[in-house]
């Protein structure tokens, strides 16, 4: 199964609703699609992570460690030191300076204004730790490693491990990779089948239903403070509904390819994920100073101010980034 347009379709909307739920709003409509599904967001990137994984024998394991350091680590570490150098707190208060270098090297975290950067750090970590597993294994052993991981996880999560650059949430994301790389497997050898109207729709429905309880009538738990708290729905329930997205968006990619106006943006944001996930918060920051210094207190206004910053922001330096530093968003100069 090849990558097609979907999947950057609905990785751009995952991203879109991180960028939601950053900018502090409490509108209704807002909350009611963010707050049900927040839990969602990083384990279907790592489970989309996975079902994008190529298994190509013939690449060593030098040349896969260089492409994802290009891809991931140098971007995580430019990022993280221009916005320390860009946080008007370093400046103010040069105390903050060795608190933001130890969330970078130490933590993993990032600095404080470009805190969605642990995602990175946790997904180059996870990505390295697959492809041994996944080129030793078959697909039928690659699902039990990932039990297997998500049960050193549980423990991790019983005994609140903290591990130096967030790798008590490694066992997690392998969990959710792994999951992802065996449904791809087993999409490809059952294509014919599951795409036929007589089990697409029942499985459809079945992986939807599985979704539809984390999210609204089970405590699942929290992926980024490493919070089981419904083993193993804390697995299932993002991968259930991970699977409702991969068959519904594959179903309809046709159709959907015609929606040109509603497709582009999200094409846009997922192509551009390390520099919208890396810029967002920063941007968001500067917007909350622009709707505090005009005395913006009506809740519409304040996120219009803020959408409107935010997208124009990245509508700036994204194609600047993209242009004259195209190393930072781990791109080379013919991508």
């Amino acid at each position: 199964m090849k990558r097609i347009v979907w999947i950057d379709i609905i990785k751009g909307m995952l991203l879109l609703l991180i960028c939601l739920s950053h900018s502090g709003s409490h509108l209704q409509g807002i909350l009611a699609i963010t707050k049900p599904t927040s839990n969602y967001w990083v384990p279907i990137f790592f489970l989309l992570s996975g079902f994008l994984f190529n298994n190509n024998t013939q690449s060593s394991f030098k040349s896969y460690l260089s492409r994802k350091t290009r891809t991931l680590l140098i971007p995580y570490l430019c990022f993280s030191l221009l916005f320390v150098a860009a946080d008007w707190n370093t400046y103010l208060h040069p105390s903050s300076i060795p608190d933001n270098l130890y969330k970078i090297f130490i933590v993993g975290n990032g600095p404080f204004k470009a805190s969605p950067l642990w995602f990175i750090m946790v997904l180059f970590l996870s990505s390295i730790c697959i492809r041994p597993i996944i080129k030793a294994t078959g697909n039928l052993q690659a699902a039990g490693i990932a039990i297997l991981t998500s049960l050193i996880a549980l423990w991790m999560s019983a005994v609140k491990a903290e591990l130096p650059l967030l790798l008590h949430l490694v066992p997690s994301a392998v969990t959710y990779m792994l999951a992802g790389y065996s449904l791809k497997q087993w999409l490809s050898a059952h294509e014919r089948e599951v795409f036929s109207i007589k089990l697409y729709v029942p499985l459809s429905l079945f992986n939807l239903w599985g979704g539809v309880i984390g999210m609204f009538f089970i405590k699942l738990g929290d992926f980024h403070f490493n919070q089981i708290e419904s083993y193993p729905l804390f697995y299932l329930s993002p991968l259930f509904f991970g699977a409702f997205l991969i068959l519904l968006f594959s179903m309809t990619e046709r159709r959907i390819a015609r929606w040109t106006s509603f497709v582009k943006p999200f094409l846009w944001i997922s192509r551009n994920g390390i520099a919208v996930l890396s810029v967002h918060v920063y941007l968001i920051i500067c917007s909350g100073i622009v709707t505090k210094a005009l005395n913006i207190t009506n809740e519409y206004a304040n996120f219009a101010v803020t959408f409107i910053g935010t997208a124009a922001g990245l509508g700036l330096a994204v194609p600047l980034l993209n242009k004259y530093f195209p190393w930072m968003v781990g791109k080379t100069t013919n991508s």
